[in-house]
């Protein structure tokens, strides 16, 4: 039986803008803007594959590459998708149709796009390894492997590499960078995410002993920068000590998102221990806006940890949500120019959406 799992084809390489988004607000060039950007892998599809015997997978494959697999006969689809993506999951399943592919599945948060479950036989929720083995064989997995990303699951260097690894603390990404996931879940619920309703309570904690083996593959493949993927690290601070005490073990340096209450008074003794780069989502300066986004934290708070950042130079992405009920074009502005004096690394201002599957959405 042939089962292959893969991703729809996009016009260009989906791209990660990250660390070299933008220059700063007050205009000073920001030279990692230089790397234009790397592609992201599906890493999701590499944890199915890690974890779920017989599944072949294709990363951001071409339409003729796909057809051509249909050709030889290709008995389960799987297709991990965006709602952006809607249009060309819909051809694809077309496509499969008229192949004969005898079942097609749907995972990734594209499932949560009103009315596309329909067009599929099976759609998975979030983290859908276990599920996925189950199905196929009866029993979940009896433990769980994370992947080494290496090869084309690579978070690729950028081109600023060329400078030197010292760069790296001022924020340039250089040299190859090790994907890790810490803990695959959500404890929180921000009412602007999709994340915590499509992982609902598929995430899981991984453990250390999967942790120290795929740093060590890193380390012999030459990696010392690591991209933590987890949506809240920091969250479970006994677990993420043990994960910091293997980076200094092996001298790697590290970045992560984080929420302001777990960075909050910690930034300089991180920053003494590798951490070179956060992403950090402070969303609001309005007490009420926080509130109505269920933050759980506070105007005081996120100005305490601006404070704390700036006085210790890290280089932070930090994202805000503009466009609440309470926002005029005064008060954002007002917001931007304040926030333009605490010289971040990357300000990322998003204008809130009501995505599907987020609390905001009603329908």
């Amino acid at each position: 039986m042939k089962i292959l799992f893969l991703t729809p084809p996009t016009p260009k390489p989906i791209r990660d803008y990250g660390a070299g988004l933008t220059s700063h607000i007050n205009n000073r060039q920001v030279v990692n803007h230089i790397n234009i950007s790397m592609p992201i892998p599906a890493w999701g599809l590499y944890w199915i594959k890690e974890n779920v015997p017989g599944v072949d997978i294709i990363d951001n494959p071409s339409w003729e590459r796909i057809e051509a697999e249909f050709r030889k006969g290709v008995d389960i689809l799987g297709i991990s998708f965006y709602t952006y993506q809607y249009h060309d999951t819909m051809r694809l399943i077309a496509m499969a149709r008229r192949y004969g592919v005898k079942e097609i599945w749907g995972g990734n948060y594209g499932i949560q796009t009103p009315g596309i479950a329909d067009h599929f036989d099976r759609v998975f929720w979030g983290n859908a390894e276990k599920e996925i083995h189950a199905r196929l064989y009866g029993s979940e997995p009896s433990e769980l492997r994370h992947p080494v990303f290496l090869g084309e699951a690579l978070l690729q260097s950028s081109l600023t590499g060329m400078v030197g690894k010292a760069v790296n603390r001022l924020g340039i990404l250089c040299n190859d960078i090790g994907v890790l996931y810490t803990h695959t879940g959500c404890a929180y619920g921000c009412t602007f995410c999709s994340s915590p309703p499509f992982i609902k309570k598929t995430g899981q904690r991984i453990p250390m002993d999967e942790i120290t083996r795929v740093l060590d593959a890193y380390q012999d493949y030459g990696i010392d920068s690591i991209k933590i993927m987890d949506l809240t690290f920091l969250d479970n601070k006994a677990h993420s000590e043990m994960v910091i005490r293997e980076f200094e073990k092996r001298g790697m340096q590290w970045m992560c998102m984080t929420r302001v209450d777990k960075l909050l008074g910690r930034v300089r003794e991180l920053e003494e221990r590798g951490l070179y780069f956060a992403l950090l989502g402070i969303e609001s300066l309005n007490n009420k806006s926080l509130d109505s986004m269920r933050k759980k934290e506070s105007r005081e708070m996120c100005l305490e940890v601006l404070e704390e950042i700036k006085a210790n130079n890290l280089w932070v992405n930090m994202a805000c949500m503009i466009a609440q009920p309470e926002d005029t074009v005064q008060s954002i502005r007002k917001e931007v120019d304040f926030l333009n004096r605490y010289n971040l690394g990357v300000y990322q201002f998003n204008v809130i959406t009501p995505y599907p599957g987020t609390a905001m959405v009603t329908v």
